[in-house]
């Protein structure tokens, strides 16, 4: 692949140096090809060759063009793709430092093979985003197992709205979840969701004001307990199906909002996810607000730069391949497969 790599360059007069298999990075899902430009050749003239290349190199999918210290960087899609098993990784987040209050999990594997943690209390919002298929639904699975298995019901409470009714259901039994179920219906969500930010806001503001400080995470480094002040992660799934079918669309959509600018000193966290990643689903406020994003495969350039103010989820090969966007940096990583024997596990 790369002499291959070589000739496609060298046909479109893209003058790099030589691409060598020393040089690359072996992923789950893409072998990372890594080399220098020579002379005054830009990455965009690159990214502008990019389906050529791929077609020249007979690659088995779409190759990204990308760009890390030093070096331009080629994806070039695995003929034979391999999962990772979440159960293998999770060891990752006991071994990695962490603040006072951190909520760990695990967003992917990157090409060098480094297992890349993030911590949802510090993003502190999280926006996701994928087509059917894409692997949303399971990355999201994993990212619940992570945080069940690390806190207490007394530590910890889970709301979860799922209106399809089917990807979140084994959770229910979890003693972690609010009112031991999972919301399906728009407007009962609404109400759900209305409700919280206005007992949980009134019952939290007092206990942080006691204690001097001004937000869960100084409440959590002054070596306050998590039981004196616990955790809430709110994960809506199908955000756009529930904003398109509720009854008070305009409603739903300001309250999301007003949940992310209000709640990360609370010790409440915000997870939305969306098949259907349209401007007036995901507006600018709601973005400027979850400024950690990922996407999965989705199926345009027009809804990669909604998710991610650029283009490149649509060309993801699907299967947990993803982007994650924070702080105006993007690496592509492979979420490990979360299965439902995870999930029996943690709860039990």
């Amino acid at each position: 692949m790369a002499a291959r790599l070589d000739a496609a360059f060298a046909k479109y007069g893209l003058t790099v140096e030589p691409f060598t298999p020393e040089l690359a990075q072996a992923g789950p899902s893409v072998i990372r090809f890594r080399t220098r430009t020579l002379g005054k050749l830009s990455i965009s003239d690159v990214e502008r060759r990019s389906r050529d290349i791929g077609r020249e190199t007979e690659a088995p999918g779409s190759i990204q063009i990308g760009d890390e210290p030093g070096f331009v960087t080629v994806d070039v899609p695995r003929t034979e793709r391999s999962h990772v098993p979440l159960g293998t990784v999770l060891a990752q987040l006991d071994a990695s430092p962490r603040q006072p209050g951190a909520l760990q999990f695990i967003v992917g594997i990157a090409p060098s093979g480094e297992v890349l943690t993030a911590d949802l209390a510090r993003l502190p919002h999280l926006l996701v985003a994928g087509a059917t298929g894409s692997g949303k639904s399971v990355f999201l699975r994993g990212l619940l197992v992570a945080l069940l298995r690390a806190r207490t019901p007394q530590q910890l409470q889970l709301l979860i709205v799922d209106p399809k009714r089917l990807d979140f259901a084994p959770f229910a039994k979890a003693p972690h979840v609010r009112g031991g179920a999972i919301i399906s219906d728009p407007d009962e969500a609404l109400e759900q969701l209305r409700s919280t930010l206005e007992t949980e806001l009134a019952r939290r503001q007092p206990i942080l004001e006691e204690a001097g400080v001004s937000s869960a995470a100084e409440f959590y480094e002054a070596g306050r307990s998590l039981e004196d002040l616990p955790q809430l992660v709110i994960l809506v799934d199908e955000f756009a199906d529930i904003v398109l079918a509720g009854t008070d669309r305009k409603g739903f959509s300001e309250l999301i909002q007003r949940y992310a600018q209000l709640t990360r000193a609370y010790g409440i966290y915000l997870v939305l996810a969306t098949q259907r990643p349209t401007v007036d689903v995901i507006t600018g406020s709601i973005k400027a607000n979850l400024s950690a994003r990922i996407a999965f495969s989705l199926p345009s350039g027009r809804d990669s730069a909604t998710v991610l103010d650029r283009a490149g989820a649509e060309d993801l090969l699907g299967g947990g391949d993803l982007l994650f966007y924070r702080n105006g940096r993007v690496d592509r990583l492979q979420a490990p497969l979360a299965t439902l024997a995870d999930v029996r596990q943690v709860i039990s």
